[in-house]
Parts: structure tokens; sequence; C-alpha cells
């Protein structure tokens, strides 16, 4: 059994061409946001083994927000150049590398990528991650290059509008 939690970036500064596009920082909300929904993983015990995150500083300062919030080592997060201004067939990719030893897998990236894989993988209809949105896909599955679209069990997405309303 395989378990990805795919996880859109929080809120980021809207484009400012005084700041490179990867340098964007996240805003006080998207902060907010971060640090809520990373305790509510937290108090669900929804952790993973190994957590990969694009190198925007959006998406890393959502990873390292997760971090401290207990749900992994801010060391422990690994940075993927492939997973910044990319296709969801190359967060695909690096999914399918994956060490079959780890059986739980966070990725912090971008949208159109990160909801292009998420419908791609999950069976049903196509759906799109809004900021820090979190996706729990399950794969009934000993290998991660075994994955194959549409195979995904989709067990929910969490937003945090909705973790705040609990």
């Amino acid at each position: 059994m395989k378990r990805i939690y795919l996880v859109r970036h929080a809120k980021a500064d809207s484009y400012d061409q005084s700041v490179a596009d990867v340098d964007r920082p996240l805003v006080a909300s998207g902060r907010e946001d971060a640090r809520a929904m990373a305790e509510y993983l937290l108090s669900n015990n929804i952790l993973a083994e190994r957590i990969i995150s694009s190198p925007a500083l959006r998406a890393f300062s959502t990873a390292q927000i997760f971090a401290l919030a207990g749900l992994f080592k801010e060391g422990d997060i690994v940075l993927e150049p492939a997973l910044y201004d990319s296709t969801a067939q190359d967060y695909f990719r690096i999914l399918c590398e994956q060490d079959d030893s780890i059986s739980s897998l966070f990725i912090f990236g971008h949208n159109p990528s990160i909801s292009e894989l998420m419908s791609s993988l999950s069976k049903g209809r196509e759906l799109e991650l809004s900021t820090c949105n979190v996706a729990l896909l399950e794969f009934s599955v000993d290998s991660w290059e075994t994955i194959e679209h549409r195979s995904g069990r989709n067990l929910g997405i969490l937003s945090p509008s909705i973790i705040k309303a609990l």
C-alpha cells in the first residue's frame, strides 16, 4: 500500500515583476492556513516518511511550516527542482522513482501540475487544488513504479477553510 499527500503551496504574494516568480513569499493568510493545515494533519496522525518540495520559496516555505508544526523535521525536506515550472508528467516520474521501502509521501508543489497529477491518478472526476489544499491518495501496490493513472483511491481533499470550521 502506498499513500501520497499532494500539497499545493499556501497563498503567496501576487506576481510582482520586481521579484522573480521562484522567490514569491507566502502572505500572512497563507502562513496561517499552512499552520492550521499542518496542525490538523498532525492531530489526525497523517504523517509521511518522505517529503519532497519544489524549490520555489512559496512551496518550500509551506513545507517548512508543516515541519515546524511537528509533521517532520525541516532537514527531511528534499528539494526537487523538477517540481517547479514543470508538468504533471514530471511529477508522475518523480513519484514513480521513489524507493519502495517508503510507503507514504508528501509532495509540495504548484498548479496546474499538482492538480493535473491528482486528477490523473485518482478515480473519478477532475478536481483542482486551491492554495494549501491537501489531496490524500492511496494505491494498492507495493512498488511506486507500478502506480498507474486512474488507479488511486481518493481519500479526500482537505482545505484550510474546512479544517478551521471544525
